[in-house]
Formats: C-alpha cells, sequence, structure tokens
C-alpha cells in the first residue's frame, strides 16, 4: 500500500512539472511574438521615414506595410484597449498623443507620438496574449517601445 501512495504522489507531481514547464513555454512564445511585432513596427516607421522624410502615420501606406509585416508574423489582437487610463499611467502617455488606431483597421498594437523640444518619436505598444478558443483572451501583457527620435528639419533650417 506505501508503494501505491507514493507511485500516486510522483505521477500528480510529474503532471505539475509539465504543466508549470508548458505554461513557461506558452508564455514565453506570446512574449517573443509581440516583442517581433513591436521590433517590425519599429522597422517599418524607421524605413518609411528613411525612404519618404515623412511622418509615417500620416500616409496610408505606412500603416498598411505595417500590417502587412504582422500579418506574416501571425500576430492580431482585438480587444486591447489603448485608451486605458492604467496603460497610459505606467507609460506616461496621453489620451491626444494616440496616433494610431484612429480607424476601424485595428491590428492590436497603439501608436502614440511624443514631442520632445520640437522633435518627436513614437511610443509602441503591443500585447502579449493568450486566446484559448470560447474562452476568448486569458490573458495580456503590453510590450512596451520606442522609436529613435526623428529631428523636426523645418525647426533646425530656420534656426
Amino acid at each position: 500500500m506505501k508503494s501505491a501512495v507514493g507511485s500516486t504522489l510522483l505521477f500528480y507531481l510529474v503532471i505539475i512539472i509539465v504543466g508549470i514547464v508548458g505554461a513557461i513555454l506558452i508564455g514565453s512564445n506570446a512574449y517573443s511574438k509581440a516583442y517581433k511585432a513591436k521590433n517590425n513596427i519599429v522597422t517599418e516607421v524607421d524605413k518609411f521615414y528613411n525612404v519618404n522624410e515623412v511622418e509615417c502615420f500620416e500616409d496610408v501606406n505606412c500603416t498598411s506595410s505595417i500590417n502587412e509585416s504582422l500579418n506574416h508574423l501571425g500576430y492580431g489582437l482585438n480587444d486591447a484597449n489603448c485608451e486605458d487610463d492604467k496603460l497610459l499611467k505606467k507609460y506616461n502617455l496621453k489620451k491626444e498623443e494616440l496616433v494610431y488606431p484612429k480607424n476601424a483597421d485595428y491590428r492590436g498594437y497603439c501608436v502614440y507620438k511624443k514631442n520632445v523640444n520640437d522633435n518627436y518619436y513614437y511610443a509602441i505598444i503591443t500585447y502579449s496574449y493568450l486566446k484559448a478558443g470560447f474562452l476568448g483572451t486569458l490573458f495580456k501583457t503590453p510590450v512596451y517601445g520606442e522609436t529613435r527620435t526623428y529631428y523636426n528639419t523645418k525647426f533646425n533650417s530656420e534656426s
């Protein structure tokens, strides 16, 4: 009888360890996808600015290019809130700085334009999330990043 109880305990212990390792792998995969999505957005914004010398989110081609790169990555979340007060406070953002999403084409990321001394940069938030079929989204974790500073050439050339 003693060995039967020990085997059951060992079996439960193995199940718990496998569950914990599986949860860590699933969570790291979700975070990795959100991190790659954030990096893709930063790369597309930088590339668009360097080629066209205009602000990325003033041109439809920029957002469509970003969304296309996110489609290839398999990233997309529909129920994130870019105007959540806790999120804005955590990253020191304001609702009026939001430049994307402004329309119904929401792909699960938020972009804010931050002005610093007549220059600007973009603050980007993507979400690490886990969806489970009929249960919906089980968890969402924001992933924050920034682009480089874009200098206002009109301002710099006048002075």
